[in-house]
């Protein structure tokens, strides 16, 4: 088994994935910040970008393995409460990615587009699993 994956900044070094699922999760952030039980508190408190950088190089696929993750300054409790979210915007960056891939357009600096209507509104009773 590998380390935990790095908190450090992403570099060049990282591959063009890490960078868009980064990309990702500080849409999410600003997305949380806006929306559910976080509203109204900063970015970083939500989500701190060691804990974005570890998650852009890690990519967890389901929910068991983010909650597996040591993550650096991050809760049980915020990773139970994110994890969907997390989750979420990591496989859109994904999908994106691929698709991209597969019709030949350059991916090094693609953007990510936040896809709002796959998030889970946190603490806001209700709510559409599926």
């Amino acid at each position: 088994a590998s380390a935990a994956p790095s908190s450090a900044a992403l570099t060049v070094k990282d591959e063009p994935l890490a960078h868009l699922v980064y990309d990702a999760l500080v849409q999410l952030r600003g997305w949380l910040a806006r929306n559910g039980s976080d509203r109204g508190k900063k970015g970083e408190s939500i989500l701190p970008a060691p804990v974005v950088n570890q998650l852009a190089r890690s990519r967890p696929r389901k929910l068991d393995e983010l909650m597996a993750m040591t993550l650096t300054g991050f809760s049980e409790l915020r990773k139970r409460t994110h994890g969907q979210n997390i989750i979420a915007v990591i496989d859109q960056a994904r999908l994106q990615y691929m698709e991209a891939v597969t019709a030949g357009q350059e991916v090094a600096n693609m953007s990510f587009m936040l896809l709002e209507e796959k998030l889970h509104h946190s603490g806001m009773g209700g709510g559409n699993a599926g």
